[in-house]
């Protein structure tokens, strides 16, 4: 059977579960050849985009040592993520969750096009878990860890963590490990 190619071109006719193949196209159906972006896993369509997770997942510390930026007030992973990664630059300190993330390249994902999501797009993310988490299944993608790291990191220096499957989340220490898997942002014309 011959996978239906979608060419979509309004954030209002995207759902959550779609293969992203890039480019606008899209399909319900698993690829003939098993290689997609991402598969989508919530929209922001007051931001006229939507989020993709990218069909891999490490156990990784968020850093090992304390970087304190605050990126609470940002929705952005993409933006979030630059800035904190500029910081750690800057301050010679590792964040092994994100660099993971950046380094990602992989079926139409280039390196640094890939990102750590905020709080708010993983919220979105653990809302619509099971139109998500079924289709990486049948591709053969599992979470090891259902508590995923963002880069939303408040006043404190505490960052976000966000379960998945199960619904809890909140702050906690930057040096801890957990789920790390790489979002992309789908953006239509």
């Amino acid at each position: 059977m011959q996978t239906e190619i979608i060419k979509i071109n309004d954030i209002s006719d995207l759902k959550v579960g779609m293969f992203d193949l890039g480019n606008g196209i899209f399909t319900q159906q698993m690829p003939e050849d098993r290689q997609f972006r991402s598969v989508v896993a919530t929209l922001l369509p007051e931001e006229h985009r939507a989020v993709g997770l990218c069909p891999t997942q490490q156990v990784l510390p968020w850093g090992y040592m304390t970087l304190s930026v605050v990126t609470q007030e940002i929705t952005s992973g993409k933006q979030a993520s630059a800035m904190l990664w500029n910081e750690a630059v800057k301050r010679d300190i590792i964040l092994p969750a994100l660099a993971f993330c950046l380094n990602y390249e992989r079926f139409g994902v280039v390196k640094n096009e890939a990102f750590l999501p905020t709080k708010r797009e993983l919220s979105g993310v653990g809302l619509h878990y099971d139109g998500w988490n079924k289709i990486l299944c049948a591709c053969g993608v599992r979470f090891l860890e259902e508590t995923l790291l963002s880069s939303t990191v408040n006043c404190n220096g505490f960052v976000w963590i966000q379960g998945i499957g199960k619904m809890y989340s909140r702050y906690d220490y930057q040096n801890r490990t957990f789920g790390v898997c790489p979002a992309v942002d789908i953006v239509l014309a």
